[in-house]
């Protein structure tokens, strides 16, 4: 079970980061 919820998580990260480069209101110290 520790493993599904620490793939379920990195998921969730790297989904949620995707989503913020994606963002173009971002502050420029994300950018770099």
């Amino acid at each position: 079970a520790m493993e599904y919820l620490e793939l379920y998580g990195a998921r969730l990260y790297v989904g949620s980061w995707s989503e913020w480069c994606r963002t173009p209101h971002l502050p420029k110290v994300f950018k770099e």
